[in-house]
């Protein structure tokens, strides 16, 4: 069964939301996508395992500043801090949201 955009968004608002819990309540790191300390962003968003993983990628990635690239070397530059991440994904939350509608 073809699940339509509206499903899609919503499985990624929810897989992008355990993503955000993800990295508040294990901590985020650098450099790898998962220690004993915490989780990058894309570690936190395969650790929330959501039927939405892709869409979330796909939303998150569009959110990136220009200089990023890709979600990666977005979360290891050494510019980026936690509280980015924290707002990139509150902002893909609210996008995907939205798409559900």
């Amino acid at each position: 069964m073809v699940k339509t955009p509206q499903a899609q968004a919503k499985e990624a608002a929810n897989t992008i939301g355990r993503a955000r819990i993800i990295l508040e309540t294990s901590g985020w790191i650098k450099g790898a996508l998962k220690h004993s300390s915490g989780y990058c962003l894309l570690g936190a968003i395969q650790q929330a395992n959501g039927k939405g993983e892709i869409r979330a990628i796909e939303i998150v990635r569009k959110l990136l500043p220009a200089w990023a690239g890709d979600i990666p070397h977005y979360n290891d530059s050494t510019t980026t801090t936690k509280n980015d991440v924290i707002t990139l994904l509150l902002a893909a939350e609210n996008i995907a949201k939205e798409l559900a509608e």
